[in-house]
Protein backbone atom coordinates (compact mmCIF):
# COMPACT_ATOMS: atom_id res chain seq x y z
CA UNK A 1 0.00 0.00 0.00
CA UNK A 2 1.58 3.16 -1.31
CA UNK A 3 1.42 6.07 1.47
CA UNK A 4 -0.12 9.35 0.54
CA UNK A 5 2.35 11.83 -1.73
CA UNK A 6 2.35 14.63 1.45
CA UNK A 7 3.41 11.81 4.17
CA UNK A 8 6.29 10.38 1.66
CA UNK A 9 7.38 13.56 1.05
CA UNK A 10 7.38 15.27 4.70
CA UNK A 11 10.82 15.01 6.10
CA UNK A 12 11.64 12.47 8.89
CA UNK A 13 11.55 15.01 12.26
CA UNK A 14 13.77 13.51 15.04
CA UNK A 15 12.73 14.42 18.81
CA UNK A 16 15.23 15.49 21.49
CA UNK A 17 14.99 14.44 25.03
CA UNK A 18 16.07 16.41 27.64
CA UNK A 19 15.92 16.60 31.45
CA UNK A 20 17.07 18.69 33.87
CA UNK A 21 17.66 18.66 38.05
CA UNK A 22 18.70 21.62 40.24
CA UNK A 23 22.52 20.72 41.49
CA UNK A 24 22.51 23.31 44.05
CA UNK A 25 21.58 21.17 46.83
CA UNK A 26 24.14 19.75 47.90
CA UNK A 27 22.23 16.77 49.91
CA UNK A 28 20.05 15.97 46.43
CA UNK A 29 20.89 12.69 44.69
CA UNK A 30 22.48 14.19 41.56
CA UNK A 31 24.45 16.81 43.10
CA UNK A 32 26.44 13.98 44.94
CA UNK A 33 26.43 12.10 41.72
CA UNK A 34 28.05 14.91 39.77
CA UNK A 35 31.01 15.11 42.33
CA UNK A 36 33.97 12.94 42.40
CA UNK A 37 37.32 13.20 43.88
CA UNK A 38 39.64 12.84 40.57
CA UNK A 39 37.31 15.72 39.28
CA UNK A 40 38.65 18.42 41.89
CA UNK A 41 41.91 17.33 41.68
CA UNK A 42 42.04 17.76 37.90
CA UNK A 43 40.69 21.52 38.52
CA UNK A 44 43.17 21.71 41.28
CA UNK A 45 45.85 21.34 39.22
CA UNK A 46 44.75 23.41 36.72
CA UNK A 47 44.52 26.10 38.84
CA UNK A 48 48.38 25.77 40.07
CA UNK A 49 49.74 24.21 36.80
CA UNK A 50 50.52 27.21 34.71
CA UNK A 51 50.84 25.12 31.55
CA UNK A 52 47.77 23.55 32.11
CA UNK A 53 46.03 26.45 33.10
CA UNK A 54 46.91 27.78 29.40
CA UNK A 55 46.24 25.22 27.16
CA UNK A 56 42.97 25.11 28.71
CA UNK A 57 42.21 28.35 28.32
CA UNK A 58 43.07 28.17 24.72
CA UNK A 59 41.24 25.50 24.12
CA UNK A 60 37.78 27.20 25.73
CA UNK A 61 38.89 29.94 23.69
CA UNK A 62 39.04 28.61 20.18
CA UNK A 63 35.09 26.55 21.50
CA UNK A 64 34.01 30.22 22.03
CA UNK A 65 33.84 30.96 18.31
CA UNK A 66 31.97 27.97 17.59
CA UNK A 67 28.77 28.97 15.81
CA UNK A 68 25.78 26.86 16.36
CA UNK A 69 22.93 26.61 14.47
CA UNK A 70 19.67 24.08 14.17
CA UNK A 71 19.99 22.35 10.45
CA UNK A 72 18.75 19.34 8.56
CA UNK A 73 20.36 17.08 7.12
CA UNK A 74 19.30 16.16 3.56
CA UNK A 75 19.66 12.87 1.89
CA UNK A 76 22.60 14.39 -0.12
CA UNK A 77 24.84 14.16 3.13
CA UNK A 78 24.73 17.96 3.69
CA UNK A 79 22.99 20.37 6.23
CA UNK A 80 20.54 23.12 5.22
CA UNK A 81 20.15 25.88 7.79
CA UNK A 82 17.15 26.50 9.77
CA UNK A 83 15.98 29.96 9.42
CA UNK A 84 13.20 30.69 11.25
CA UNK A 85 11.44 28.54 13.38
CA UNK A 86 10.85 26.53 16.37
CA UNK A 87 14.54 25.19 16.53
CA UNK A 88 15.78 28.76 15.86
CA UNK A 89 14.33 30.17 19.07
CA UNK A 90 14.67 27.22 21.08
CA UNK A 91 18.37 27.88 20.78
CA UNK A 92 18.18 31.40 21.11
CA UNK A 93 16.89 31.17 24.96
CA UNK A 94 20.14 29.05 25.74
CA UNK A 95 22.32 32.25 26.91
CA UNK A 96 25.09 32.74 29.57
CA UNK A 97 25.07 35.47 32.52
CA UNK A 98 26.14 37.94 29.80
CA UNK A 99 23.72 36.71 27.09
CA UNK A 100 25.23 34.59 24.10
CA UNK A 101 26.10 31.52 24.34
CA UNK A 102 29.47 32.46 23.89
CA UNK A 103 30.29 31.72 27.56
CA UNK A 104 28.52 28.53 27.91
CA UNK A 105 31.00 27.24 25.26
CA UNK A 106 33.90 28.96 26.81
CA UNK A 107 33.36 27.06 30.57
CA UNK A 108 32.49 23.46 28.54
CA UNK A 109 35.75 23.77 26.45
CA UNK A 110 37.88 24.22 29.96
CA UNK A 111 35.46 21.69 31.74
CA UNK A 112 36.15 19.27 28.59
CA UNK A 113 39.70 19.97 28.35
CA UNK A 114 40.72 19.30 32.25
CA UNK A 115 37.75 16.51 33.22
CA UNK A 116 36.56 15.31 30.06
CA UNK A 117 33.18 16.09 30.61
CA UNK A 118 31.27 19.59 30.72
Amino acid sequence: MALPPSASTRPRLRAITASAALLGQPESEVGQLQRQGWQAQALYYARIVPELSFASQFYAKMMRNLRIFPALLEPDGKLRRIEDDLPVRVLNRIQGPGGGIADILDSYGSLAFITGEG
